[in-house]
């Protein structure tokens, strides 16, 4: 059975978002609020505005710096400790758009073009070395691969 949405059907929606709109403003803020989430050993943020890589590493200890350059990683492997947080500044500088996928932590980073960066940090949570690539133009680039070392 088809549904038509009539004009009063029109009129009560537009009504709906009206309201809506006078309720939030017609917009969101803009800015980092705090999350509680009971039993979280940390406060969650909700991120409205993108920060800045610096201001996402300001005050960060063990950051590793990984090159992307024409001839693949650089690093080629990256060590941590297990349970440790891994903290990658990764910064494309060759002459072509490339990102980093490490599967066993469900890490995919946009990709990044000539000069842009991105910064990556989670827990690694088990041992083993762990490979990483680029599939930036759609398939494993076989030059841009890596390990992480989880000992």
């Amino acid at each position: 059975m088809k549904r038509r949405l009539t004009v009063s059907g029109l009129v009560a929606l537009a009504g709906l978002l009206a309201l809506l709109a006078a309720t939030t403003g017609g917009r969101q803020k803009q800015e980092q609020a705090p999350v509680h989430i009971p039993d979280s050993p940390e406060p969650v943020i909700s991120q409205m505005k993108p920060r800045t890589i610096g201001e996402q590493m300001a005050g960060l200890t063990d950051v590793q710096k990984v090159r992307i350059t024409d001839r693949g990683f650089e690093p080629k492997e990256i060590q941590t400790a297990v349970g440790g947080k891994v903290r990658i500044h990764l910064v494309n500088e060759s002459s072509a758009a490339h990102n980093l996928i490490l599967n066993r932590f469900a890490i995919v980073t946009r990709t990044l073009g000539p000069g842009e960066e991105n910064f990556i940090e989670f827990t690694a949570t088990e041992k083993g070395t762990w490979p990483f690539v680029s599939d930036a133009p759609g398939q494993v680039e076989p030059a841009f691969g890596g390990t992480l070392k989880v000992e």
